[in-house]
C-alpha cells in the first residue's frame, strides 16, 4: 500500500511491511507510476483550485477496472438543529464558508461529484452520505471550533465580532445544543475496462 501526502511528518511506515509513505504534491507532480487498483482521497480535492485537473490525473492513474474513492464534506447542508440557537450558529458558519470561498475552497464540490464522475464516463458509480448529530461539549463538535479558530482574523472582515465568536464557542460547549456534522459524501467508481 502506498500513502502519499505533501507533508508526511505525521505519517510513518516504520511498523508496517506492506506500507510505503512518499511525499508527493498531487497538484504539481505526476502520480507515482504503475497504475493502481484503488485510489482513495479524503477531504483533499475540495481545497485545491486545480481539483478538476487532479481528478483527471487520478483517474488516468487507475488500471482499467480500478476504483477511485473520493470523500468530501457537503458544506451546504444546514447544521444547527434548534431554532433558538440557529441564528448565532449560522452567522459564524456562513461567514466561515465565505472565507473558505475566498481561499478557493469549492463548497459545492461534494454535491458535484456524481456529475463529475458521470462526465468522465466512469462505471459503477456509488454514492453514500453519512452525518452524525453532535451534542455541545462533545469532542466531535469541537471540529467547528478548530475550523473557525484558524480563520478568526478573517471572520472580522465578514462582520463577525469577538463577542459573536465567544457566543459561538460557548454554544459548542453547551450540552443542550446539538448540530449535525458536515455530511461526508463518499463516491466511488471504476475506470472502464475497455476504452470507449
Amino acid at each position: 500500500m502506498l500513502v502519499t501526502d505533501i507533508d508526511t511528518r505525521w505519517l510513518t511506515d516504520d511498523d508496517r511491511d506492506n506500507l510505503t509513505v512518499r511525499q508527493h504534491d498531487v497538484v504539481a507532480e505526476e502520480p507515482p507510476a504503475g497504475g493502481f487498483d484503488l485510489i482513495h482521497a479524503r477531504l483533499v480535492l475540495i481545497h485545491l483550485p486545480q481539483r478538476h485537473a487532479v481528478l483527471d490525473r487520478l483517474i488516468s492513474s487507475l488500471k482499467p477496472g480500478g476504483r477511485l474513492v473520493l470523500e468530501e464534506f457537503d458544506l451546504r447542508h444546514p447544521l444547527a438543529t434548534q431554532a433558538g440557537h440557529r441564528a448565532e450558529f449560522d452567522a459564524v458558519q456562513d461567514a466561515f464558508l465565505r472565507v473558505m470561498t475566498t481561499r478557493e475552497v469549492d463548497i459545492d464540490w461534494a454535491r458535484s461529484l456524481p456529475e463529475n464522475f458521470a462526465a468522465r464516463d466512469l462505471d459503477d458509480v456509488h454514492v453514500h452520505t453519512h452525518t452524525i448529530l453532535w451534542r455541545g461539549g462533545s469532542p466531535e463538535i469541537q471540529l467547528y471550533r478548530v475550523n473557525v479558530e484558524q480563520v478568526a482574523a478573517d471572520l472580522a472582515t465578514e462582520g463577525i465580532s469577538a463577542q459573536a465568536l465567544d457566543d459561538f464557542y460557548a454554544l459548542l460547549g453547551n450540552p443542550a445544543f446539538t448540530a449535525w456534522s458536515h455530511p461526508l459524501v463518499s463516491i466511488s467508481a471504476a475506470r472502464p475496462r475497455l476504452c470507449r
